[in-house]
């Protein structure tokens, strides 16, 4: 279904060319594009920014959620061989400073409710030069930079007569990471890495009728590789500019979308809602999730859907999947995926020597087809060399391999947590308990206690409209976990302190002063009494 020789805007191309009427990429509030009219825009962004002073090589920041012009104005950029650098609407300060320097963009297109963020930090940007702010009011804001609207923009701009279509090998696109122990670093993503995300799902089940219901960041990589997938069956895609729990049925039925994407705490929150007669009356069938529900088979019983899920990061190109839609349980995130790519995998330990199987250790990657994963990093030899020392990508993630070839993510690890002489993943710690009905988010770490090992202490967020009994959440543990994994201390918060893309920033969470927490030994709750009772 991917041809691997050639990419997103070959695909696009073709099909403005073979259906060009046909309905494409759909934004919920109200724009859409044919293939022909998306063309067309492309064309027109690259004219447009090519008179913006854009060049080969170039990086161009956009700093926008989802919507029509968050896809084109990165195609325009591709078509005169400049470089998107996609950034989250959710920076500010030091964090957006970092970002736009890092990348040396020069120009940034912007929508007009982030405007003043960039504004804030004007002294302290060393290359930008130039703002396109996607304007909904008729006067134009004051400016530090050369300043000028999309609609003075596009409206004078034609169809660009001279083009460049990229091939797999040419950088599509910078994606910043998390910087959850340091800076952000870019993330150089090639266009062959696009086509190899796209190639990772079984398409087996659709055809040119479905719709792809898409509500994650516009600056993550599922935002970059999942409109070649559609493109590629000729379907549509359609957009919300972030996910919202009381729109996502809505929007489904609205727009036929019969497959979607749910990330994070998306399914928890649609679990959370009130059971209805009607939850299976809808045109959704297939939901690829990341990471699954503990409770998921009651989840597709529920909504009537087929679920699927895999192990990615913005440096790899979904290396582990479930295979045939079919997950062989909540806790594995797959098996090593077969075919093109040609991926190879290794668990190794803290000196890169290989970990026996049913031992967890650091996931390193690699493929036998070149540009199908990252290039390296922005600016950033060192890291690179470092990342792929040995000719493997060491992901930084633990994970362990079963006798059957199933995988299983253990946590970040930087993140393992040491307890009773067991390796505790914080990642199946928060999964478990948020599979509680009151918790909408959970963040687990170590913290010093009173002998010789660390306790564990998890921040909680409530569920919309709840209220959480730490005693309560401390039973419901102790009935899924093993003693060792029951958490000592719990806080409750409103929301936890996360990255622009959205991981939880843990060294945020270790540095808050123990004030608020509540003890559970302090409380007399015997959970090996419990247990054993």
């Amino acid at each position: 279904m991917i041809d691997t020789e050639k990419t997103y805007l070959h695909v696009l191309f073709r099909r403005a060319e073979e259906t060009p009427d046909k309905m494409w990429m759909q934004d919920v509030c109200g724009d859409e594009l044919t293939f022909a009219q998306s063309r067309e825009l492309a064309l027109k962004w690259a004219n447009a920014l090519q008179q913006s002073g854009v060049g080969e090589g170039d990086m161009v920041a956009t700093m926008m959620e989802n919507c029509l012009d968050s896809q084109h104005v990165w195609l325009g950029a591709a078509l005169i061989q400049g470089i998107e650098v996609p950034l989250s609407p959710l920076l500010r300060g030091e964090s957006l400073v970092h970002a736009l320097n890092d990348s040396r963009s020069r120009v940034i297109v912007v929508a007009d409710q982030f405007h003043r963020y960039i504004e804030d930090v004007a002294d302290r940007l060393e290359h930008l030069e130039r703002i396109v702010i996607l304007q909904s009011s008729e006067k134009s804001p004051e400016s530090a930079f050369g300043l000028v609207t999309r609609r003075q923009l596009i409206g004078q701009a034609d169809v660009i007569s001279s083009f460049h279509l990229p091939q797999p090998k040419d950088i599509a696109c910078v994606l910043y990471t998390s910087g959850t122990t340091g800076p952000s670093k870019g993330v150089l993503i090639t266009w062959g890495q696009l086509n190899s995300i796209a190639a990772s799902i079984d398409v087996s089940p659709f055809d040119d009728s479905d719709a792809y219901y898409y509500t994650g960041a516009s600056n993550h990589i599922p935002g970059r590789s999942q409109p070649l997938w559609m493109a590629s069956l000729g379907g549509r895609f359609v957009m919300r500019p972030s996910f919202r729990t009381q729109d996502f049925w809505a929007d489904i039925d609205q727009y036929a979308c019969t497959l979607t994407l749910l990330i994070g705490a998306m399914a928890h929150f649609l679990m959370s809602e009130p059971v209805r007669p009607d939850d299976r009356s809808h045109s959704l069938n297939y939901v690829l999730m990341a990471p699954v529900l503990p409770n998921v088979e009651q989840f597709n019983q529920r909504f009537g859907v087929v679920t699927s899920t895999g192990y990615n990061m913005t440096e790899t190109s979904n290396p582990i999947m479930a295979l045939d839609w079919k997950i062989v349980s909540p806790e594995s995130c797959g098996r090593l995926r077969e075919g093109w790519p040609y991926y190879e995998a290794r668990l190794v330990d803290e000196n890169d020597e290989d970990v026996p199987v049913g031992k967890a250790g650091e996931l390193l990657l690699r493929t036998k087809a070149p540009h199908t994963m990252n290039a390296g990093y922005l600016n950033r030899p060192d890291a690179t060399e470092e990342a792929w020392r040995g000719g493997w990508f060491h992901t930084g993630d633990v994970l362990q391999l079963d006798a059957n070839g199933n995988y299983y993510f253990i946590d970040r690890r930087k993140d393992a947590i040491r307890k009773s002489g067991e390796n505790v993943s914080s990642f199946e710690v928060e999964m478990q308990i948020a599979a509680h009905a009151h918790v909408a988010e959970c963040a687990a770490i170590a913290v010093p206690a009173d002998n010789i090992e660390d306790e564990i202490k998890v921040f909680l967020v409530p569920a919309e409209g709840c209220d959480i009994d730490p005693e309560d959440v401390v039973k419901f543990a102790a009935e899924m976990m093993p003693r060792y994994m029951v958490p000592r201390y719990i806080e409750i918060i409103s929301e936890l302190p996360k990255t622009h893309t959205m991981r939880v920033q843990k060294a945020k969470l270790r540095d808050l002063p123990r004030t608020n927490e509540w003890d559970r030994v302090a409380a007399g709750i015997d959970i090996k009494r419990r247990a054993d009772a």
